[in-house]
């Protein structure tokens, strides 16, 4: 469970540095800890259900699958919702790629000690996150274009 604590805790050092400056100007201030805080608590949470229901390895490797998944769907609305590329690099988009396609292919194709074999929810998974990868780099790199001919607002696909 130690590498996925250092991934939810590693990645919430941006959300509550920069993520003020992103959160809605309708609601007041404090409300950014208070959410921001009850989605770390809920990502141990749901952390902790995966591993006590599929032991350490079985648990890391679901939640891992599930967690790029959500970022991956997640990164394209952000993408569309902020109109800009702004904050957002291709090279982190390709290297997100191929860290999943990496143990998508161990896990599914040449199977884990673990799972006895390939996983096919695992398959499913990693599959669908490249597929949401691929997009939002389609998504990214037209979005970077139009910034780069001075366009204000991009026309997505």
């Amino acid at each position: 469970m130690s590498c996925g604590r250092c991934s939810t805790s590693g990645s919430s050092i941006p959300t509550f540095r920069y993520g003020r400056q992103l959160f809605p100007k309708n609601l007041r201030p404090h409300w950014f800890m208070v959410w921001s805080l009850l989605g770390l608590v809920t990502a141990f949470i749901v952390q902790y259900g995966f591993v006590a229901e599929f032991w350490l390895i079985g648990g890391r490797a679901y939640a891992a699958f599930l967690q790029n998944l959500l970022m991956s769907i997640l990164f394209i609305g952000m993408l569309i919702q902020r109109g800009s590329s702004d904050w957002q690099s291709l090279l982190i988009a390709v290297n997100k790629w191929l860290g999943t396609l990496a143990p998508t292919i161990l896990f599914d194709v040449l199977g884990a000690e673990r799972f006895t074999g390939p996983n096919a929810f695992i398959l499913a998974l990693g599959l669908l996150c490249g597929v949401f990868d691929l997009i939002y780099i389609a998504i990214l790199v037209q979005t970077k274009a139009q910034k780069r001919r001075g366009w204000q607002a991009a026309v997505l696909f």
